[in-house]
């Protein structure tokens, strides 16, 4: 085959490069982003800029999917701060949590519009403390915003913010995450795309282990 013949012929790393190019687009066009991957500095880039053109465009909603085992604590704070200047501008950030979100990315779920926060039954969740070597003054204030995090976005009382602090990772999952305010909405299998908001009920001392209510109960 003559080199000009093979010039179209893309290999396999670069035609997956020209799919996830053009599915990317076709998700952009219809207000949907997808975060699938570590949270780092090229992902949440991409991700504020997918918010900020909305916002520019005059979108009022868009859409999230979230696969993430975390990443760059940084990089997750400043994408928090794009997407409450989004919100504060009227826009709903809607989010759908798939496979596992955990640490960084879990950040980044809750700080999703309340009532909009959707998770899959099989969804894993892990938050835990921040640590930086022998760099104590970065740890105390990195362990300080985690716990700011979890009160400003979630329903987890003081109590348990400061055991899981103690404790290291902390898993739980779909359900457990509705009680403690992670999660809005658990969708379920064969279950239609929820059109929000939903703001389930919950008792007193929320993330208290004896409430062993079901979902059903809790969203009634």
């Amino acid at each position: 085959m003559a080199k000009e013949d093979t010039d179209d012929i893309a290999t396999p790393n670069e035609g997956m490069g020209n799919m996830y190019t053009h599915f990317l687009k076709r998700l952009a066009e219809k207000s949907w982003f997808s975060f699938w991957g570590p949270v780092d500095e090229a992902s949440c880039e991409l991700c504020a800029l997918f918010l900020m053109d909305a916002l520019l465009r005059g979108e009022k909603e868009v859409n999230l999917l979230i696969c993430s085992g975390g990443g760059s604590e940084d990089d997750s704070r400043a994408l928090n701060g794009v997407m409450e200047l989004c919100k504060a501008n009227g826009m709903i950030i809607r989010v759908y949590g798939a496979g596992c979100i955990a640490s960084a990315a879990l950040d980044i779920f809750i700080a999703c519009s309340k009532g909009y926060r959707f998770a899959f039954e099989v969804t894993i969740f892990m938050t835990h403390s921040s640590e930086f070597g022998g760099n104590k003054a970065l740890s105390e204030l990195s362990q300080k915003f985690d716990e700011w995090t979890l009160k400003k976005y979630t329903g987890i009382h003081a109590a348990r913010r400061r055991r899981f602090m103690e404790t290291g990772d902390w898993y739980f999952d779909s359900e457990q995450a509705v009680e403690y305010g992670v999660v809005d909405c658990v969708v379920m299998a064969g279950q239609r795309l929820p059109d929000g908001p939903i703001y389930p009920k919950r008792k007193p001392g929320v993330s208290d282990d004896k409430n062993t209510d079901t979902l059903k109960e809790r969203l009634a």
